[in-house]
């Protein structure tokens, strides 16, 4: 196995890196089996344990949060259960593998030339956005229409951008989010046309939250970039979102308008699918309650069929004061509300947080099991953990947003966030970690830097939306793309200009 990949390494090494090729195919794919398979497969094609060379070469935030929550595990933590200790080796487990990914792309970028760097990234791009067109052509033919945006059918219409996961496969915002760094990758390379594909396939998974970062940073990238041809290549794309939102998917821009601004007829739907997810659980445990122990006039249950009845006709201000009550709001703004709200509970929480996955992640979510229908089905394998700290905040929210109908299954009520992750398990702590040995890292640099200035305030901006360094896919894009222009910024600053790509078709 290891002589065929070599071969194909040495047939087409002249002009791809075969290594970061296949490692980004296999590895970007939501799936974390893949994930073990991809590193394995890029320290196998390009092996590196040369790890002290790239001490202030790389950010060193995965490793230092990585000890920090050894500490904090060993000498703070006073659950040494079976499912607290296996979420505590899963968690070090992410960040390990992210900082091998990192460490490679950094040794990648540095020993491979610009123009082979580009090839490579632009078969990825193209591959990707091959299955991204191939994913809108089957939602044509089985939706029987050209154009299943509009179609009422609750298949396709304003859920026809989730169907177009490219070679992901995950949620199609990961889609979205790598397409929108390509965007500002290929404009800087001077590829207009390798630019437009990406903002087709960004706008074609219709991520509507997520395009409110993109639009403001291509904005601010017209007015602060002086090339013409970038500048009449960004007017194109804002055109292009206009019209795509206006014809192709004006049930998408309601959506979006109804998301910002919730009418009262969507805030009373909401009240009472609340209410109706209450009462099932209420009914469910008065049930399990009856057939554990039959019912006398001396048994104590919460709740009577009077009281279920009550409950079905009270005002939703009797909803309002419980820990899963949206009623109108974001959830995302509740979830951050009580990650302040528990961050001052004490010293320790504000100082060190909750631990790694015990308060708002993708690890705490998958470990608890709480939305069976979606994740890998290593979890279903590992023994279930929920920590007191989720279970009384966040765990609420996700149980309260997965029993509503899919339509509430929006950006704007899902806790998910790298914010609340941060501070919820990590604290002031990690916070500042991140903020010196990672945004800094790049930040250093940033006068100098080309395209990679904008892709630090998209990712920044959809840090709020989703765990992303969990993902092990958008971050670790972003990473590579950072570094490649970190790489050019030191050939320019040392007179090594970087060799031309303009020779170079689209």
């Amino acid at each position: 196995m290891k002589r065929l990949l070599l071969n194909i390494r040495d047939i087409a090494g002249k002009d791809l890196y075969i290594p970061l090729l296949f490692f980004l195919l296999i590895f970007t794919i939501d799936k974390i089996v893949l994930k073990f398979a991809g590193i394995a497969l890029l320290f196998l094609l390009h092996p590196d344990f040369k790890f002290r060379r790239n001490i202030g070469r790389i950010p060193l935030f995965y490793m230092l949060l990585l000890m920090l929550e050894v500490v904090k595990f060993l000498l703070m933590n006073r659950d040494f259960s079976n499912g607290h200790t296996v979420t505590f080796l899963v968690g070090s487990l992410f960040w390990i593998i992210s900082f091998l990914a990192l460490h490679s792309f950094r040794s990648i970028a540095a020993e491979i030339g610009e123009a082979r760097m580009f090839n490579t990234l632009r078969a990825f791009f193209l591959i990707n956005a091959g299955i991204s067109f191939l994913n809108i052509l089957m939602a044509m033919i089985r939706s029987g229409s050209l154009n299943p945006y509009l179609m009422a059918d609750t298949n396709f219409g304003n859920s026809t951008g989730d169907l177009i996961k490219g070679l992901f496969l995950g949620p199609s915002y990961i889609n979205m989010m790598i397409n929108s760094f390509f965007i500002f990758y290929f404009l800087y390379k001077d590829k207009t046309l390798m630019a437009f594909v990406a903002m087709i396939v960004a706008l074609l998974t219709t991520t509507n939250f997520a395009n409110l970062i993109l639009i403001p940073v291509l904005i601010a990238c017209f007015f602060f970039n002086k090339q013409r041809k970038v500048r009449f290549s960004i007017a194109a794309f804002c055109l292009l979102f206009v019209i795509f939102y206006a014809f192709a998917s004006p049930n998408n821009f309601r959506y979006l308008r109804d998301s910002l601004f919730a009418t009262k007829k969507q805030q009373q739907e909401l009240i009472a699918y609340e209410k109706k997810a209450m009462i099932e659980e209420i009914k469910d445990s008065l049930e399990s309650k009856m057939k554990a122990k039959p019912a006398s006039p001396g048994n104590d249950l919460t709740y009577s069929s009077a009281r279920v009845n009550d409950m079905l006709k009270a005002d939703h201000s009797v909803i309002a004061d419980s820990q899963v009550a949206l009623i109108g709001k974001f959830g995302k703004v509740q979830s951050f509300k009580e990650t302040g709200r528990y961050l001052l509970t004490s010293p320790g929480a504000f100082t060190f947080g909750a631990g790694m996955g015990c308060f708002s992640s993708f690890l705490a979510l998958r470990m608890s099991g709480v939305n069976k229908e979606e994740g890998s089905r290593l979890f279903t394998y590992l023994p279930p953990y929920i920590s007191p700290e989720f279970r009384k905040n966040h765990y609420q929210l996700f149980k309260t947003i997965y029993s509503l109908p899919r339509e509430f299954h929006s950006a704007k009520h899902f806790p998910n966030s790298f914010v609340n992750q941060l501070f919820g398990e990590y604290g002031l702590a990690g916070a500042l970690l991140f903020l010196f040995t990672y945004v800094l890292f790049f930040a250093k640099h940033f006068r100098r830097l080309t395209y990679g200035k904008y892709l630090l305030f998209l990712l920044g901006g959809f840090l709020l939306f989703d765990y992303l360094f969990e993902y092990l896919s958008v971050v670790s894009v972003f990473e590579l793309l950072m570094l490649c222009d970190l790489r050019n910024v030191k050939e320019n600053r040392s007179g090594e200009a970087a060799a031309p790509l303009q020779a170079q078709g689209a």
